[in-house]
């Protein structure tokens, strides 16, 4: 389903769809399409009559026409329902409702991000499948509850990272308004870990990734493809690097041909094939915050969105008696064992404690906001998440880059970003705990 022409008296959308048929069944049938508004009155229809089909799946295009249409925004998400019907023999045997949202948007070299016609910043966060306690299992209201605090934060982009959503966590991000970037794949054919998606790349991507694309294609908050993030390709395979993003870019445009693809790429060389490969709509970083100035200049004509940035490291409510504008960098690198931090595995929410691949969260903030050329960032992470909790090891298990915790609770630096991704007035005093007389405390 596509918006083949649309202006602000009138849509043209163009439905493509596939009926199987048994020519035991009837000889008849007809296809009847209802446009419905937000509100369920039938706004526009188109009835097509279909005769003398050979048994199998047989594709039909229907083109309906709304007038003076409402586009789908963050700040007024309006989503229409097309209810199709088939009819066999006057009965109507199938019936699917499916929602869908009209709306112009691109990305551009010098202006970033443009949604309706007028430019954005996607003030985006990367968010882990998992709900904290709650685990893995998709939960609707959980859900919800994050995608709520997100957006009171002045959040209006998610990145999936790094699996395909459950369909209703998209369907939440349709009605609330969120600009998503929809990733596939964390592994290509090279490891990272023994046991991971390498092992059956080759049989199943394509089947994979088909069926994403055709399973999530009709959400309005899906704006971006990502086909993988930190390849191993980036730097053990030039050949699979070159034709990897190639194959997966073509997949997109069969299926889909109206939303742009990018790569999470963390290795910044002219030498990576991944990072130069021509099939890809959007260069994406992860991280390298000092390079997201000189893009224009290393990158001509292309577009550019960082990915995934900062990876800053704080616990909720812990300060160490530290200078607030200190810095600490744990750990040292990201291939040196860590031996420090503090002993019972907390780290300050001063803001002032970050990985060596990353940065604070305003050092990342200031500069994706000062360059218009740069279309938004999504943030590691919104939330805590289970597992990889940088830069300690067992038994610590949860992360630390949430900018909310694992309960739900915000961090301090929740409210920097509410301070400048929101109109609210926004006041926050920290650190916010007892302290010993004598201590010198530094007050934010």
């Amino acid at each position: 389903m596509r918006a083949g022409q649309l202006s602000e008296k009138r849509a043209v959308v163009d439905l493509s769809l596939e009926i199987e048929h048994n020519p035991e069944e009837s000889k008849k049938i007809t296809l009847l399409t209802e446009v419905l508004s937000a509100q369920g009155a039938v706004l526009a229809s188109k009835r097509t009559t279909l005769n003398a089909l050979k048994a199998g799946l047989h594709p039909l295009d229907q083109q309906i026409v709304l007038i003076n249409p409402i586009l789908w925004g963050i700040e007024n998400p309006y989503q229409y329902t097309a209810k199709i019907k088939l009819i066999v023999d006057g009965q109507v045997v199938d019936e699917q409702l499916t929602k869908f949202g009209l709306r112009n948007f691109s990305f551009d070299q010098q202006q970033g991000f443009m949604l309706n016609g007028r430019p954005l910043k996607i003030r985006g966060v990367c968010l882990h499948s998992d709900l904290g306690a709650l685990g893995m299992a998709f939960n609707r209201s959980a859900a919800l509850r994050q995608l709520r605090i997100m957006k009171e934060m002045g959040v209006n982009g998610i990145r999936t990272s790094h699996n395909p959503a459950a369909p209703a966590f998209l369907d939440l991000c349709d009605s609330l308004g969120f600009v998503v970037m929809s990733e596939t794949f964390d592994v290509w054919k090279g490891r990272k870990n023994p046991y991971d998606y390498h092992l059956y790349w080759d049989e199943w991507y394509k089947r994979d990734f088909v069926d994403h694309i055709k399973r999530d294609r009709n959400h309005p908050s899906l704006f971006i493809w990502c086909l993988g993030n930190e390849a191993q390709e980036q730097w053990h395979s030039k050949a699979d690097g070159a034709a990897i993003p190639i194959a997966l870019a073509a997949i997109v445009d069969s299926l889909d041909g109206t939303r742009p693809t990018t790569i999470a790429n963390n290795e910044l060389s002219k030498a990576n094939p991944v990072l130069m490969s021509s099939a890809v709509d959007l260069i994406g970083y992860n991280y390298n915050h000092k390079k997201w100035a000189s893009f224009p200049q290393d990158h001509p004509e292309k577009k550019f969105i960082v990915t995934e940035s900062t990876s800053a490291l704080e616990s909720r409510g812990t300060y160490d008696l530290v200078p607030y504008d200190s810095s600490r960098m744990w750990p040292e690198r990201w291939d040196i064992p860590f031996s420090g931090g503090n002993k019972d595995r907390n780290i300050s929410a001063y803001d002032n404690v970050f990985t060596p691949w990353g940065s604070n969260h305003q050092t990342s903030l200031r500069l994706m906001e000062k360059y218009d050329h740069i279309a938004g960032m999504y943030v590691w992470t919104g939330f805590d998440y289970l597992g990889e909790p940088t830069p300690y090891t067992w038994p610590a298990r949860s992360s630390y880059f949430g900018i909310v915790d694992l309960a739900g609770f915000p961090k301090d630096v929740y409210y920097l970003y509410q301070s400048v991704w929101t109109e609210k007035p926004v006041l926050h005093v920290l650190p916010h705990w007892n302290w010993k007389q004598g201590d010198r405390v530094d007050i934010v």
